[in-house]
C-alpha cells in the first residue's frame, strides 16, 4: 500500500494505491474459504471516525483478477460485538469466474452449469464478529440473450433473474438448511422449443427441494429433436403447463408432486420401426399431485380410430424410485379397427 492520511477533527481520510493477494477469506474456515488466490488492484479510499471507531469505504471501483467490481463496506468496531456491511456489484462477470470466488463446497453444486456471456451480480453481506455468527447473505444476478449450459442440455436466448438468501424462512436461522435460490422470469429455447418458467425455487443446500412452474406452447414437430428415431411427429401443437415440487438430487426420497397438463392437439405421428402412421392425434395427460391421468386421447389412422383413457396411481413417487414398478390401468376402445393396418 502506498498512500496518505488527512486528518479532519475526529475523521481520518485515507487514500492508498493498493496491491494485495488473497490466499483466502472465510467466516468459518471449517466450511472452506472464499476469494481463494485472487489479486486485488485498486486505489482505495477510506474514512475512519476515531470517536466511534467506524471504518467506511464508500462504494468504488476495484479490480480483482482484472475483473472490475464496485465495492463498498462499513465496519463498526465501536459496537459490541463489532459488525459489518459489505456491498459488491459486479456489472459484467463470467459465470465460472463468479463461482470461483465461492467456497469449494458451494461452487461444486454449480459445476454442471455455465453461461457463454457475462452476467451482472450484486451481493450484500451483513454480520458480526461474534463467533459463531453466520452473516446474512443476499445475492442477485441478471442476464439477457445468453446461452445456458446444464446437465439437461443447452438453452439459447436465455433471459433470467435470480437471487440467493441464506435466511429464506424468517426465524429458522442462517445456514445451508435455510438457504434458497430463486429464479424468476426465465425464458429460453431448448432444442428450438421456447419455454417460460415463471418461478423456480430451490430450498435448502443440504437436501435441496425444488418448486418449479413451467409453461410452454410450441409446434409438435420440434419434439423430433429430443425424441429418439422411433417416432416422427408433424403438424399440431403441444401445450404444457406444470407445477412440480420435489427433490433435486436423485437419491433423496421425499415425495414428488406435480399438477398441470401436457396436451398435444391435431398432430401427425409415425412409429418409424413399423411405418405405422396416425394422421390425427390428440393427447391429454393430466397430473394431480402424485397421480397421472390420460384423458380424451385419440389416435386416428387412415381407416381406424382408437380412443384411450387411463390412470397411474402414485405415478410420481413410484416413477422416481423405480420406473419399472409404475402401474397403469388402461382402457382402449374403438368403433372400427382395420386389421390390415
Amino acid at each position: 500500500m502506498d498512500g496518505e492520511i488527512d486528518t479532519r477533527g475526529e475523521m481520518l481520510d485515507i487514500e492508498a494505491d493498493t496491491k494485495a493477494h488473497f490466499y483466502q477469506l472465510g467466516f468459518n474456515l471449517e466450511k472452506g474459504g472464499f476469494v481463494k488466490n485472487k489479486d486485488l488492484d485498486a486505489h482505495l479510499k477510506f474514512h475512519f471516525n476515531k470517536k466511534n471507531s467506524r471504518l467506511e469505504m464508500p462504494v468504488q471501483r476495484i479490480e480483482v483478477n482484472d475483473v472490475p467490481i464496485n465495492f463498498g463496506c462499513v465496519f463498526n468496531f465501536g459496537n459490541k460485538p463489532a459488525d459489518y456491511q459489505i456491498d459488491i456489484d459486479a456489472p459484467s462477470i463470467y459465470f465460472k469466474e463468479g463461482t470461483s470466488y465461492l467456497s469449494r463446497a458451494i461452487a461444486e453444486k454449480l459445476d454442471s452449469f455455465d453461461l457463454d456471456k457475462r452476467i451482472s451480480v450484486q451481493v450484500k453481506v451483513n454480520g458480526s464478529f461474534q463467533y459463531p455468527d453466520t452473516p446474512l447473505v443476499d445475492a442477485r444476478w441478471q442476464t439477457k440473450n445468453n446461452v445456458l449450459h446444464s446437465a439437461f442440455g443447452k438453452m439459447v436466448n436465455t433471459q433470467l433473474k435470480g437471487s440467493f438468501v441464506n435466511n429464506y424462512v424468517p426465524g429458522r436461522g442462517r445456514g445451508d438448511d435455510n438457504s434458497a435460490v430463486t429464479i424468476t422470469g426465465l425464458t429460453a429455447n431448448y432444442a428450438e422449443i421456447p419455454f417460460r418458467a415463471d418461478s423456480i425455487i430451490i430450498y435448502g443446500l443440504i437436501n435441496p427441494l425444488m418448486k418449479l412452474k413451467l409453461v410452454t406452447r410450441f409446434e409438435v414437430e420440434k419434439l423430433n429433436a429430443i425424441l429418439d428415431n422411433s417416432f416422427d411427429m408433424k403438424g399440431g401443437f403441444a401445450d404444457i403447463d406444470l407445477n412440480y415440487t420435489g427433490p433435486v438430487l436423485s437419491h433423496d426420497t421425499f415425495r414428488h408432486t406435480m399438477y398441470g397438463h401436457i396436451r398435444i392437439k391435431d398432430a401427425a405421428l409415425t412409429y418409424v420401426p413399423r411405418s405405422l402412421s396416425f394422421k390425427k392425434c390428440n393427447i391429454n395427460i393430466e397430473f394431480d399431485g402424485n397421480n397421472l391421468m390420460l384423458r380424451n386421447t385419440t389416435l386416428s389412422s387412415m381407416k381406424s380410430t382408437i380412443k384411450m383413457e387411463g390412470n397411474a396411481t402414485n405415478f410420481m413417487n413410484v416413477y422416481f424410485l423405480d420406473p419399472g414398478r409404475v402401474r397403469f390401468d388402461w382402457n382402449i376402445c374403438s368403433n372400427l379397427i382395420d386389421l390390415n393396418e
